[in-house]
């Protein structure tokens, strides 16, 4: 086998394990975003179920407060529906500030995800570049080699 075939075929070699890291890379890459993804929509619904139980929760003792306050006189009526607006504006002003903590947690969690991803993105990109760098340094001394026969 002549030398041009011999570096012909170490050159296809060499394309195809650098196709192979590529697809590779590219897989775990995509397998970190849809976990990312899978865990995102996770917190999503459980967040919704915790907030539809609470709305449920709060709709319950609602209802349940205005049909013992119907039962009684106007004016007792006029005082509890007062404090019930004033426990529900409560209610919703912790559920405000719970839910903003909340989302602002999911909001870092995601910003130090991406931090990370971008950071694995960069050093698959350093290493491929390397990777690449290597090979054509190689290729180059193999045609000098070639040439100066």
């Amino acid at each position: 086998m002549g030398l041009r075939q011999q570096l012909e075929g170490v050159m296809a070699r060499l394309r195809q394990q650098l196709e192979g890291v590529v697809v590779r890379l590219r897989q775990q890459l995509e397998g970190v975003v849809a976990r990312l993804r899978q865990q995102l929509q996770g917190v999503v619904a459980r967040l919704r179920q915790q907030l539809e139980g609470v709305v449920a929760r709060l709709r319950q003792q609602l209802q349940g407060v205005v049909a013992r306050l119907m039962q009684q006189l106007q004016g007792v009526v006029a005082r509890l529906m007062q404090q019930l607006q004033g426990v529900v504006a409560k209610l919703r002003q912790q559920w405000q500030r719970q839910l903003q903590g909340v989302v602002a947690r999911l909001r870092q969690q995601w910003q130090r995800q991406q931090q990370q991803l971008q950071g694995v993105v960069a050093r698959l990109r350093q290493q491929l570049q390397g990777v690449v760098a290597g090979l054509r340094q190689q290729w180059q001394r193999q045609l000098q080699g070639v040439a100066g026969l």
